[in-house]
């Protein structure tokens, strides 16, 4: 990506003595390291050398002209003419001739975004039609993260810690003590054999939920390479908050990353919500095996074969291998968009948070979720993959659904009660988008797109025409580019080579 930076940003960059530091010179250091990492180029314009020569200070002036020959200027740069039939003429070398040299060169498509902090300069953007690539320092700095950030963290709130970090006196563990009679003898063999798991701490600082786990464990004949978990627990005051949800979203991560085959937990019967979790996320009984301790064994296949897809629909495939995995159909994949409002809320875990923590709700701590939008649609069905937008700024797909099941209704006592926690709208949003029919999108999320699919890239491989208005199908043609950005095949039983993708389990032996 090609960034031009004004000149308000460049001295900011600069500073030539301890006074000249400035509020937004750290955020300025900031988004110069995010490029340089993602192999960003960052340009200066040859007329910010005139906004230079404004400075009144002759020895800061030097100073600072030697300092810029290290960025990378734009030559040769676009002319005024681009922007003159809507801007207007302007006096040589004035303000407003740099400002408008600089929206030339976004308009001619010489760089991808202006960096800059200038009012006056992205309102004249808004009339030249490109105020979505004239953005702020933080704008750019949440931009470059999401956009190039292959790292994939935990969601909100959750943290991979080893266990000898982990207060064994939290009252979490109190009724696994209860439920095994030497659980702190097992929890200081985890401790010096360097296990680790994911926590999420409640706003009282103690533990909402905790999931450890035990790599190459197979003590059951799955084959190939195993994951156990030896303990997944949500804390009874914070249950309701789909905090297993959200442990589970971090484990399948986990386990897609490193190529596990299989996932496994042991669980007591007595433990019916515990069990009926599992069982939503694919995990089956194995009939006839027990531990030691006489508890049920859950299992979960984290590879198919082509005969396993083509037999199965593509929700039930869904459910039983992912997430992620999907079964990309042409006519059944289509384009969401939805605004960064609704998409911080709902996907949490795909916004790059710059200035404030999350906020974890039920429905941004879920994989099943709820969409709703005054979308003409119709076609939708359970199992149809689902590719959301994030619209004005970013412009890219970044999270990827199944659709489970959908409602037409203006009812909004029968919307409320489909959705329950799963959707990110008030009472009151959906009173609003009830005065027409309102489609109910219940789905799951697959994955996050990292990096995201620009828009750019989807119009390019044929997958939208333009930046989408409204939920749109993605062309038969473009099925196949799709599936390879997304390292998934696209549906066709025949032919199709087996694949290891990721899952979840629990327990506590061994």
């Amino acid at each position: 990506m090609r960034l031009l930076i004004d000149t308000n940003v460049l001295i900011p960059l600069e500073p030539t003595q301890r006074d000249d530091v400035e509020p937004g010179s750290r955020a300025a250091a900031s988004l110069i390291r995010i490029a340089h990492e993602a192999g960003d180029t960052v340009l200066i314009h040859p007329s910010s050398l005139v906004d230079l020569q404004r400075d009144g200070n002759p020895d800061r002036l030097v100073m600072r002209e030697l300092l810029v020959t290290k960025y990378v200027r734009l030559d040769p740069a676009p002319s005024l003419a681009i922007v003159e039939p809507v801007l207007g003429p302007v006096d040589f070398e004035s303000n407003d001739w740099v400002d408008h040299l600089l929206l030339a060169a976004v308009k001619a498509d010489a760089v991808d975004v202006l960096v800059t902090q200038d009012g006056g300069i992205h309102r004249k953007a808004v009339r030249l039609g490109v105020a979505d690539r004239v953005l702020t320092v933080d704008d750019v700095i949440a931009l470059l993260t999401t956009l190039h950030d292959h790292i994939l963290p935990p969601p909100p709130s959750v943290a991979f810690v080893p266990m000898h970090a982990v207060a064994s006196d939290d009252p979490i563990f109190e009724s696994l003590r209860h439920d095994y009679e030497r659980f702190d003898e097992w929890f200081t063999r985890c401790k010096r054999q360097g296990r680790g798991g994911w926590v999420a701490e409640g706003p009282d600082h103690r533990y909402a939920a905790i999931c450890i786990i035990k790599p190459n464990d197979d003590d059951y004949g799955l084959g190939g390479k195993v994951l156990k978990l030896c303990t997944f627990k949500v804390a009874a005051e914070h249950q309701g908050n789909r905090y297993g949800e959200l442990l589970l979203k971090a484990l399948f991560a986990y386990c897609h990353e490193n190529t596990y085959d299989n996932v496994y937990v042991t669980v007591f019967e007595r433990y019916q919500g515990l069990i009926a979790l599992f069982e939503e996320f694919g995990f089956r009984c194995l009939e006839g095996r027990t531990s030691g301790l006489g508890e049920l064994v859950y299992a979960k296949d984290l590879t198919y074969s082509a005969a396993e897809m083509g037999s199965l629909d593509a929700l039930a495939f869904h459910v039983r291998f992912g997430p992620p995995a999907l079964q990309l159909r042409p006519d059944h994949t289509y384009v969401v968009p939805i605004a960064p409002r609704y998409h911080a809320s709902l996907f949490p875990d795909a916004e790059v948070q710059t200035r404030f923590p999350i906020v974890v709700r039920p429905y941004g701590n879920a994989l099943r979720k709820a969409y709703l939008c005054n979308a003409p649609i119709r076609r939708l069905a359970a199992g149809d993959t689902l590719l959301f937008y994030r619209s004005q700024v970013l412009r890219a797909v970044t999270s990827v659904g199944v659709v489970e099941e959908t409602l037409i209704s203006r009812d909004v006592d029968e919307i409320v009660a489909m959705v329950g926690q799963r959707t990110v709208y008030t009472y009151e949003d959906i009173h609003d988008l009830a005065r027409r029919q309102v489609l109910t999108i219940m789905f799951r999320q697959d994955r996050l797109v990292v990096p995201p699919i620009t828009a750019r890239e989807l119009v390019a491989n044929g997958a939208i025409r333009g930046a989408p208005q409204s939920i749109a199908a993605v062309p038969g043609e473009a099925i196949a580019w799709l599936g390879r950005r997304l390292g998934e095949p696209s549906f066709s039983p025949s032919g199709l080579a087996s694949r290891t993708q990721s899952s979840t389990a629990r327990s506590m032996s061994s």
